[in-house]
């Protein structure tokens, strides 16, 4: 299978037949705004059609693929250092009963500043584990009685070639030609971040309605076989590195400053390009893993 280089609106629709893209019924899922209990902190979820699609191996286009997911709800940003903080903080909890949290469930103090000065106020979360992600995720299902969790590596996939593949912006292995600009519109990497994160939503979103799934921050993902990595590239990447397949995997590299011994196990101090987003799983489906 080979990807038209084209990015006419005409070749855009035969992409998506060429990308076997196979829906199914989405009429029971909507957009929903969730608020935090007990705080006025909100966000938005966007329903993501489950089906079949089949994608080639970023590093080989003669290796095919089938991604088959089912419906989900995807956030519609980057989880944000807002609703973030309402959980490492302890912003859930009174004043008084903030000392009596059990610390081993939250993060500890972080070494030094997470957000490395880029922006806090509707800014993507940075510089966590994928054990925190989780937790966070876990705490918020617990929270609000729905399974939210971190998308697996096909999800997350699904719900970028969906958006963004049969779009102009294609990824680098399946659209060579394609015009910088068109990513500049939709994503933030290192030939327009000025080597920062930006406010969430700042750029054009996907077809589905999802903001930064290239670029900005990285986001994290499971595979199948458990192994974690961050998805879509970031700010500090090449346009030419960001697109739906990509994936880097944490090195030493990403907390070779932290002091402590054992490493933090919820801060990444030299990885201020790993953040993440989360998804829900539809009613009837629902279990808080």
């Amino acid at each position: 299978m080979v990807f038209p280089v084209s990015i006419s609106p005409r070749l855009a629709v035969v992409a998506t037949i060429f990308l076997g893209i196979v829906p199914v019924n989405t009429s029971q899922l909507e957009p929903y705004t969730e608020t935090i209990p007990g705080t006025l902190i909100t966000f938005d979820l966007v329903p993501v059609p489950g089906g079949s699609l089949s994608v080639a191996n970023p590093e080989n286009l003669d290796i095919k693929r089938i991604l088959k997911v089912d419906d989900i709800w995807i956030g519609k940003t980057e989880v944000t250092w807002e609703e973030y903080d309402v959980w490492q903080l302890g912003l859930d909890h009174e004043p008084a009963k903030r000392r009596q949290i059990n610390t081993e469930s939250r993060p500890s103090r972080p070494y030094g500043a997470p957000d490395w000065g880029f922006g806090h106020s509707g800014f993507a979360t940075i510089s966590v584990t994928v054990h925190a992600a989780e937790e966070y995720a876990r705490w918020l299902s617990e929270k609000t009685g729905k399974n939210y969790r971190l998308p697996t590596t096909d999800e997350w996939q699904y719900a970028c070639y969906l958006g963004i593949g049969s779009a102009p912006v294609r990824e680098r292995t399946t659209m060579p030609n394609l015009n910088i600009e068109d990513r500049d519109a939709i994503a933030w990497h290192l030939g327009n971040s000025n080597r920062a994160t930006h406010a969430v939503a700042s750029k054009k979103p996907s077809t589905l309605g999802v903001y930064d799934m290239l670029g900005n921050a990285g986001e994290w993902g499971r595979d199948k076989d458990d192994a974690t990595a961050l998805l879509g590239g970031s700010y500090q990447d090449e346009a030419t590195n960001i697109h739906c397949g990509a994936r880097a995997e944490q090195t030493r590299a990403w907390n070779s400053t932290d002091p402590q011994i054992p490493k933090s196990t919820w801060w990444l101090s030299d990885a201020p390009f790993a953040g993440f987003r989360i998804i829900r799983d539809p009613e009837g489906e629902e279990s808080v893993r």
